[in-house]
Formats: C-alpha cells, sequence, structure tokens
C-alpha cells in the first residue's frame, strides 16, 4: 500500500543492516529491547522497511511469541536449523533441501507478526547443539560455523529484510560469536545499577580483543553503542550509575533512555509489546503508559537516525 501510494521504501534509500542486540549478563532486558525497538521499526510510516527478529537465545520465547497465525501443520525452523544442514544430513532443513532450492527454503522459514512488515524466525532449546557441534569439530569447522550466518545466511534474508533485530543469550559462547561475525551493528542493553554496570565494563573492556579474534577481525562491525534501560530517575542510586555511565561509556552511550515503568510489564504479560497496548486498556497508569511511550519514542528515534546514517547507500 505505502509503495502504491508513492512512499519511498527503506530500500531506495538505504542498504539493509544487522542489529544485534547483546550483553553477557542476563536480566539486562536484551528482548524486551529487541522486540520494541523491532516494533517501532515496523510501525514506522516514513521509514517504510521490512523488518525481521531472529531470536537466537535458546532458553528465550521472544520469537515464539511473536508468531501469529501458525497452524498446527507449520513447520519451525530455526537459525541453528539453517546454520548446522551441512553437518546434520538427516536434519529437518536438510531434508528439505531435496525439494526446494537453499536460497528459496531459508526466505521461507520467518513467520508472520500480527504487523505485516514485522516477520520473526523463533528458537527453541534444542538450538543449544550449535554450542556442542562447534567444540566437537576441528578448527576449520569451528571457523566455518562461526562464519555461516555472515556468509551463507544473512546475505539471503537482507534480500527480503531491511532491518534484521537479533536477540541473544546471556552468555560468551560460539552462538554469539557467530552473530557477532554476522553484525552491522551491535547495541547493548544496561540497566543503571552498580553490578551490571561492573559486569557491563567489563564486556565492553573485552569486546575489541573478542571482535578481533573472529574471522572477519571486526571489519564488519559498523557502530556499536549502549543502551540505558529500565532507568529510573527517581532513584538517587541509578541517577549516580548513569553519570558514571555517561563519563565511562563517553560516546558509546545513548543519550536517551528506557524508563522503568509498568506498562512494560503488563505488556509483557501478554505477549505485547507497550506499542501494542492502548491506553484505554488500563493495564497500568495513564502515566505509566506516558511515561514507557515518551521513552521509547525517544529511543528509537536516536536508535533509527544513527542507523540511517551508517546505512545511508552512497
Amino acid at each position: 500500500m505505502m509503495t502504491f501510494m508513492g512512499h519511498q521504501t527503506y530500500a531506495e534509500r538505504f542498504e539493509p543492516t544487522t542489529i544485534v542486540i547483546e550483553n553477557h549478563k542476563g536480566g539486562t532486558g536484551k528482548s524486551t529491547t529487541t522486540v520494541t525497538l523491532a516494533t517501532a521499526a515496523a510501525l514506522d510510516l516514513n521509514l517504510n522497511a521490512r523488518c525481521l527478529v531472529i531470536d537466537l537465545d535458546p532458553q528465550g520465547s521472544t520469537g515464539q511469541n511473536l508468531v501469529h497465525q501458525a497452524d498446527e501443520d507449520s513447520v519451525y525452523m530455526t537459525a541453528v536449523d539453517i546454520a548446522l544442514a551441512d553437518r546434520e544430513p538427516d536434519g529437518e532443513f536438510a531434508q528439505y533441501l531435496n525439494d526446494y532450492d537453499y536460497a528459496d527454503l531459508v526466505k521461507a522459514i520467518p513467520f508472520k507478526t500480527h504487523l505485516p512488515n514485522l516477520d520473526v524466525i523463533p528458537a527453541f532449546p534444542s538450538d543449544e547443539r550449535f554450542v556442542d557441534c562447534y567444540w566437537g569439530t576441528g578448527e576449520e569447522g569451528q571457523h566455518e560455523l562461526v562464519s555461516v550466518l555472515r556468509e551463507k545466511v544473512l546475505p539471503i534474508l537482507k534480500q527480503e529484510y531491511d532491518l534484521i533485530f537479533i536477540d541473544t543469550p546471556p552468555q560468551n559462547s560460539p552462538i554469539l560469536w557467530a552473530v557477532n561475525e554476522a553484525a552491522d551493528a551491535v547495541l547493548i542493553p544496561v540497566t543503571p545499577r552498580e553490578f551490571d554496570f561492573a559486569s557491563t565494563s567489563n564486556y565492553m573492556a573485552t569486546m575489541p580483543s573478542t571482535f578481533r579474534e573472529l574471522p572477519s577481525k571486526g571489519e564488519n562491525l559498523k557502530w556499536a553503542k549502549l543502551l540505558p534501560v529500565n532507568f529510573d530517575e527517581k532513584s538517587a542510586h541509578e541517577v549516580k550509575v548513569f553519570d558514571k555511565l555517561l563519563r565511562s561509556a563517553q560516546g558509546h552511550l545513548l543519550s536517551t533512555a528506557i524508563r522503568h515503568s509498568e506498562a512494560f510489564v503488563a505488556a509483557a504479560e501478554s505477549n505485547r509489546t507497550v506499542l501494542d497496548i492502548k491506553k484505554s486498556e488500563l493495564v497500568c497508569s495513564g502515566k505509566q503508559f506516558d511515561l514507557a511511550m515518551t521513552s521509547v519514542n525517544a529511543v528509537y528515534h536516536q536508535f533509527i537516525t544513527e542507523i540511517k546514517q551508517l546505512a545511508t547507500k552512497r
């Protein structure tokens, strides 16, 4: 409809971009951040982008919660199923290759969500086998596994999607290494509390060396920023930690923050984002709803402005 009305598409102005949301520490709001930003991008009519969420957290349920209109006959395949196709000849993905082209099969795996321009590839606990496969193979095989998303999977998905958001597990594992090898941008949610600050500071300190050890030496990464989340500016302690983040992260911290609000809890209980609920539903107070919406919109606009700057077609 947007194209029919003469609106420019995202692809006409910008290159496709893979955004990885990660932090080794659990409970930092990675999944909430992923689906909230992806939903905001899909709802942005001026952006006019095709969006995809890839869940690569085997213990998470982000992707499964987003799936819409799946029937009993639906075949669920994950990004890990694709990545291990060459090593699992009896696997479901490999079996389908007998009847379908590889690229066509990859493009068919995403599920529809409640939004027409937002799709999702869910994850399942069985995806942990990627880690076992990595440690059970030699150096050449490990190199291939870390490179498979960048070399084989993402190029196909970028033909179909403009913005690809990847939710990751809270661990420093081969799954994360493979995702980082494919990342154009990395967003690191951090809660402004002392323990989270210390953990994230250590993570940021080791991040450059971690990327240098990848096959591409980190040359694929164009952008990396910290995002304060679940921030309560009425808490003197959190304000103090937030100020420490500003000083230590310097230019690597987004100046906006996702605020602490009951609206996020209420939305999560019904497997939705705050952008999917209405104020009239009264799932929280009007003040809490406004707080969530204002902060999400501010973060999204800063985030998407920076992504467009790095993705502009030359």
